[in-house]
């Protein structure tokens, strides 16, 4: 398997990370039935992936809510890539999903001759973003023992809320986004830096992320296409 597959399916974990709230439901649909599409784009704004996503089951109280998520990526032709699942949590207004939980069937399937070992954090997100509010590092490390030694290990660090404002994409116009601004930090054999900025919306999630290089130059572009709730 390619390294820019699985590099991919962690940045697809970014995608799904939503705020906290003292009822579970105010800035993530939990609801079994809901489903959004994220489609991908290069530097040159030209298509590379979708990410279609559905709610199949979600159990527990308002406060106390752990929600599956189906997914699949496909690539620029509309062509699958693979399907996974993970789980969303919420305890006492707190969101988290865990990076690991994101890494696709496809993913894991390169390595099946392998051992595979894979430690990730949970990612939070804020109960009452304020401008300015410094949040919690992630990090995932994923070793593979086979024919070689392979070690991957990503951090997001550097997390903080940048600002409030109205993003409008081809799914809306969604005022009050709160805007996240992170650095990533990925080695494997060699040191590679980047940033990137999301903004969540309340009742949706992610409606829009940017990624760029260490000189600040554009990589790539995420935009909510739809969303069903």
């Amino acid at each position: 398997m390619k390294i820019k597959t699985l590099l991919l399916a962690i940045i697809f974990a970014g995608q799904f990370l939503f705020l906290k709230a003292q009822n579970c439901e105010s800035y993530f649909p939990m609801k079994v039935g809901a489903s959004w599409e994220v489609k991908n784009y290069d530097a040159k704004d030209k298509l590379t992936s979708t990410n279609k996503s559905k709610i199949t089951k979600s159990e527990g109280t308002p406060n106390d809510l752990v929600a599956t998520v189906w997914y699949e990526a496909l690539d620029s032709k509309n062509a699958s890539e693979g399907t996974g699942e993970y789980l969303i949590k919420c305890s006492n207004g707190v969101f988290s999903v865990n990076l690991k939980s994101m890494l696709n069937s496809k993913t894991m399937a390169a390595y099946k001759d392998m051992e595979i070992t894979v430690i990730g954090d949970d990612v939070e997100m804020p109960s009452n973003p304020t401008v300015g509010q410094t949040l919690k590092d992630a990090n995932l490390t994923l070793s593979v023992t086979g024919m070689a030694m392979m070690n991957l290990t990503i951090k997001l660090y550097n997390r903080k809320v940048a600002a409030i404002e109205t993003v409008t994409t081809p799914a809306g116009t969604f005022e009050k986004c709160v805007k996240i601004t992170y650095n990533a930090h990925t080695h494997m054999m060699f040191d590679i830096e980047t940033s990137g900025v999301e903004w969540y919306s309340k009742n949706v999630g992610m409606v829009k992320s940017e990624s760029f290089d260490d000189k600040g130059k554009k990589m790539g572009s995420s935009v909510l296409t739809s969303i069903k709730q």
